[in-house]
C-alpha cells in the first residue's frame, strides 16, 4: 500500500490492545533471512511471545529456511527482528500460513522501522524487553527511519536470482518476494552487497487482514482499518480470484435496543427486521449513524383532542388511546400547548330539517328537539324527498297527532309562530353560548 492510502488511516495501525479475544489462531511460518533473524508476538505497545531464532553464515544455511509452529490471538501482530553480516545482498523471505489464510513477505501490510542498533555474527536476538522498547520507540517517531514505514520489496525467489546477490530457496514459493528496509537518502539499492541499513531492523504484521475496496481498488489490510478508510471489507485477500472489487454490500447499519440501550450493529435487513431495528440501507455502516442510533428515543406520547361533556380538552397520551376514545391525534411527540387554541375551536353543528306537527323547518338538531321536533339529520333539507313527517315519528315528540305529512306549505299562522319560537330560542342559545 503507497503512502498517501495509509495517511487516511489512523496513525496507529495496526493499534489493537490486549483486550479480550477470540480462540487462539494457529500460525505455521517458513522463514529464512540474509542473514539472521527472529520471531515474537504481541500488541502495539508489548511483545509477550518469543517464538525462535536462527543465524545464517553461508549461501546454504539461507537456502534451508526453518518453520516454527505457534499460536497467536486474533488481532495480535508478529514481529520479526532481522540483521545481516554487512557483506552481500541482505533481505527477508517468510510465507505464513494463519488459520489458513497465506501471507507473505510481499504483502503490503508489511511495515518496517530501523532501530539503528548494528548487530552482527554472533550477537543474541534481542529480548522481549529490548524489543518493546524499541517498538515504543518507533510509535513515536523516535528511531533512525522516523517511525513504521513501508517494507522496500526486492526480487522474486527464483533460480535467476533477481535480487543482486541474493539466495535461491528451493523449498519456498518462487512467487515470494525478499523484503527489507532502505535507509533514505542512501543511492545505493536496498539490497547492494554489504550496505549497512541501520539494522538490526524491526517487521510486524497484524492479523487478521483481508481485502478492503476503497472506490474500485482493493488492499489488504485489517478491518478496523478498512472502516476508517471508508471501505469494503472482505475476508478473502485483494489476491484471492473468488472476487474483485467494487462489491455491492449486503449488509447495513441496524440500529436495535440493547441491555443498556440503543446499540447499532451491521447486518443484512432481514436479519434487523427480526430484531425490531431501524435499518439504514446497504452499504450504511455504523460509524455514519450511530449517533443517530443513540440519540434519546421518539417520545410515546402526543396531544389528543378529545369531545368532552363539558367541552373539547387536549390530553397527552399514545396514539391508541386517543384512537379508541374517538379523539384527533397530532402525532408523536407533539404537545397540547402547540395544539390547544385548533383543539378548542367548536364546530358550528350543520342545520337540518326537522320536523315539527305538521311543519318542516330547518334548524340545529338542539334548536329542533327543544321544539319537540324530529331532526332528520345534519344537511337534510325539507326540500330533500327522502325527508318525510309521518306521524309515527312526530308521536315520538307531540302528543297530539298530527297529519300524516310534513307539509312546507302548512297553514301560515303556525308557520309564523314556529318561526318566532325559532327565533327566540336561536338568540338564547347564541347568549348561553357566551
Amino acid at each position: 500500500m503507497n503512502t498517501s492510502i495509509k495517511t487516511i488511516m489512523t496513525t496507529a495501525l495496526l493499534g489493537w490492545t490486549t483486550s479480550v479475544h477470540a480462540a487462539p489462531i494457529n500460525v505455521d511460518v517458513q522463514v529464512t533471512a540474509d542473514n539472521a533473524y527472529a520471531i515474537y508476538s504481541g500488541n502495539e505497545t508489548d511483545i509477550y511471545d518469543f517464538h525462535g531464532t536462527a543465524e545464517n553464515h553461508l549461501a546454504g544455511d539461507i537456502a534451508s529456511p526453518e518453520t516454527y509452529n505457534f499460536s497467536m490471538d486474533d488481532g495480535d501482530i508478529i514481529y520479526i527482528a532481522a540483521w545481516s553480516d554487512n557483506l552481500t545482498a541482505q533481505g527477508l523471505l517468510a510465507e505464513f500460513n494463519i488459520g489458513g489464510t497465506i501471507l507473505t513477505t510481499g504483502n503490503s501490510q508489511w511495515e518496517v522501522m530501523a532501530t539503528g542498533i548494528d548487530l552482527g555474527f554472533g550477537s543474541p536476538a534481542p529480548t522481549m524487553a529490548e524489543l518493546t522498547t524499541q517498538i515504543n520507540l518507533a510509535n513515536s517517531g523516535m528511531v533512525p527511519s522516523g517511525g513504521w514505514v513501508n517494507t522496500t520489496l526486492g526480487g522474486l525467489n527464483d533460480a535467476v536470482w533477481g535480487t543482486p546477490g541474493s539466495v535461491h530457496v528451493p523449498s519456498m514459493a518462487s512467487t515470494l518476494q525478499w523484503a527489507w528496509y532502505h535507509k533514505p537518502g542512501v543511492a545505493l539499492d536496498t539490497f547492494s552487497d554489504g550496505y549497512n541499513h541501520d539494522e538490526y531492523l524491526v517487521f510486524r504484521l497484524e492479523f487478521p487482514i483481508g481485502g478492503c475496496c476503497l472506490e474500485d481498488s482493493c488492499y489488504n489490510m485489517t478491518p478496523d482499518d478498512c472502516e476508517l478508510s471508508g471501505g469494503l471489507y472482505n475476508d478473502l485477500l485483494c489476491e484471492d480470484t473468488d472476487w474483485e472489487c467494487p462489491v455491492e454490500p449486503d449488509t447495513g447499519a441496524c440500529c436495535i435496543e440493547g441491555a443498556d440501550g440503543a446499540i447499532c450493529i451491521e447486518v443484512e435487513e432481514i436479519e434487523c427486521d427480526e430484531q425490531a431495528g431501524d435499518w439504514f440501507g446497504l452499504g450504511s455502516v455504523c460509524a455514519d449513524v450511530l449517533a443517530e442510533c443513540e440519540a434519546d428515543p421518539e417520545p410515546d406520547t402526543g396531544a389528543c383532542c378529545l369531545d368532552r361533556p363539558s367541552g373539547p380538552q387536549c390530553v397527552e397520551t399514545s396514539k391508541d388511546i386517543c384512537k379508541d376514545s374517538d379523539g384527533i391525534w397530532y402525532g408523536w411527540g407533539s404537545v397540547c400547548i402547540d395544539v390547544i387554541e385548533e383543539c378548542l375551536i367548536v364546530e358550528e353543528p350543520e342545520p337540518g330539517a326537522c320536523c315539527v306537527k305538521d311543519e318542516c323547518l330547518e334548524s340545529s338538531e338542539d334548536e329542533c328537539v327543544a321544539l319537540g321536533g324530529d331532526f332528520q339529520g345534519d344537511g337534510s333539507t325539507c326540500l330533500d324527498v327522502d325527508v318525510t313527517c309521518d306521524t309515527t315519528t312526530i308521536d315520538e315528540h307531540v302528543p297530539d297527532k298530527g297529519s300524516a305529512g310534513c307539509s312546507t306549505a302548512g297553514d301560515a299562522a303556525n308557520s309564523a309562530l314556529v318561526a318566532m319560537a325559532m327565533s327566540m330560542l336561536g338568540l338564547a342559545l347564541r347568549r348561553r353560548s357566551h
